[in-house]
């Protein structure tokens, strides 16, 4: 086990609008380090002197246990806290006007993780279609969620603009294949190459690119490319179609003869 730094990943200037969006952000970059963050502490201000609007993230095996019988042998007893000191502080910008992020501590004590498969905030998985009321309910029911688009419904609307805008019609196949490279992308540091290639090939159509960059991936690459969502454990769920959910498991799964069995499961 060895000690991990990921200061300059949480270091930003950026004021993001609110403190949903600036949980969205840190929430996206741990994942993509192999990290899950939590929400430790919150506060908003009151007239009441000495409180303060802030959020107080950190890992979410961070901290320690406090243990309340003095019977418990502590060697007997596993726990999953490690007592990592990585801690980020979201505060509200003077004036009300966004919220903006003081990296406390980038260091971690722990090895990162290459998949995000067997941690319990990840199980919480969310596929939904783009509804902003569904997305926001979602996120006040269920904040330690991910929050997943349903891509099955993505690539239909996405399909029927690229007829609209897209001429001749034999470039759609062509049209649509680059865009599925897109968020078809399994690594964070080639989704750029890939927006590239996008952009290149659909330089005919401008209108669909700023299409697909302004409904899609600029707000919510983290909810639809595999280069992000695939940090967490969706076991191939990445639809909110069941019939859709099925038929792409299957399809993911790769075996040679015998007999398969299938359990299937709703979230």
């Amino acid at each position: 086990m060895r000690a991990h730094e990921c200061s300059e990943a949480f270091s930003t200037d950026e004021v993001f609008c609110d403190r949903d969006e600036l949980l969205e952000w840190a929430k996206s970059v741990g994942y993509s380090y192999g990290f899950v963050i939590v929400i430790l502490r919150s506060d908003t201000w009151t007239s009441q002197r000495g409180r303060m609007t802030y959020v107080l993230l950190g890992y979410e095996r961070g901290g320690k246990y406090r243990w309340y019988k003095k019977e418990v042998d502590v060697s007997r007893t596993g726990n999953r806290k490690c007592e990592c000191p990585f801690r980020l502080r979201g505060k509200s910008v003077k004036g009300g006007q966004g919220w903006m992020v003081e990296l406390i501590c980038g260091s971690h004590n722990h090895d990162l993780t290459e998949t995000m498969v067997g941690y319990p905030y990840a199980r919480r998985v969310v596929v939904c279609d783009r509804d902003v009321t569904l997305m926001n309910a979602i996120r006040m029911v269920f904040p330690e969620a991910y929050n997943l688009l349903c891509r099955f419904h993505i690539d239909k609307t996405v399909k029927a603009k690229c007829k609209m805008l897209v001429h001749p019609r034999e470039a759609w196949d062509q049209v649509m294949d680059v865009r599925g490279s897109v968020v078809d992308c399994d690594i964070v540091e080639a989704f750029e190459d890939r927006v590239n290639a996008l952009r290149v090939v659909c330089s005919p159509w401008p209108i669909f690119v700023d299409y697909v960059m302004d409904t899609w991936l600029r707000p919510h690459k983290e909810k639809i490319v595999k280069a992000w969502i695939d940090k967490v454990m969706h076991l191939g769920n990445t639809t909110s179609n069941r019939v859709e959910a099925t038929h792409w498991s299957l399809k993911s799964l790769e075996f040679d003869g015998g007999f398969m069995f299938l359990l299937g499961f709703h979230q």
